[in-house]
């Protein structure tokens, strides 16, 4: 971590973290004055794991789950939920195994 690039760091932290934010801030008022919505973020295996030599993408989505997390618990009583999905490695061979 000691030689990260930190504009790696900041612009990974701005799209993973910041964007769902901002995103959220702008959509939540019409689904509050609805109670109704649904916001769906795309977090990743290494939001509850670690990742070696990722620390930026690593931190940026255990951000998102854990803003995931308190938007659920803030808009749940306006009647939207507020989950994650949180997709990990795949190996396209395998895909192509099952004649996908």
């Amino acid at each position: 971590m000691i030689d990260y690039d930190d504009g790696f760091w900041e612009t990974l932290l701005y799209i993973n973290l910041t964007v769902p934010y901002l995103f959220s801030k702008k959509a939540l008022p019409s689904m509050i004055q609805r109670k109704y919505g649904r916001i769906i973020m795309t977090a990743s295996i290494n939001g509850k794991i670690g990742l070696f030599h990722g620390a930026a993408y690593a931190a940026s989505k255990h951000g998102l789950l854990g803003l995931t997390r308190t938007l659920a618990m803030e808009t749940a009583k306006d009647g939207i939920t507020v989950n994650a999905i949180c997709p990990g490695p795949y190996a396209p061979h395998q895909q192509s195994a099952r004649g996908v």
